[in-house]
């Protein structure tokens, strides 16, 4: 992952917070460019929800959503507005299904067997 300009080890102690960081950032920049304010405050509000979840899963996804971040990015670069949409939407439907999975780890967890 870079961020301002340095790769990021995904196996950094820092990597969780760092990486919930970044992927806010990138969120955000995305929302902003499309000058939809009540967007932009929706995903504040989903960002500050999501938090717990995403530092619980942070290490199993951070491969796969720089390479998702990645494809939107070099579409976008390329003028390819449906190509990024459809980048978009593959992200954003497998972060939905990992986030499940996370919330799951995270309501079963003192349930699990030692």
């Amino acid at each position: 992952m870079k961020r301002a300009g340095r790769s990021i080890p995904c196996t950094s102690a820092g990597f969780p917070r760092c990486a919930q960081k970044a992927t806010a950032v990138f969120q955000m920049q995305m929302v902003r460019l499309s000058g939809n304010r009540e967007l932009e405050r929706v995903l504040t509000n989903l960002n500050a929800r999501l938090r717990l979840v995403r530092w619980v899963d942070m290490a199993d996804w951070c491969g796969l959503t720089s390479a998702h971040h990645s494809k939107v990015v070099t579409a976008l670069a390329a003028g390819d507005g449906p190509g990024a949409a459809t980048a978009m939407r593959t992200h954003m439907s497998r972060r939905r299904e990992q986030a499940t999975e996370a919330a799951r780890k995270i309501i079963l967890r003192p349930y699990a067997p030692s």
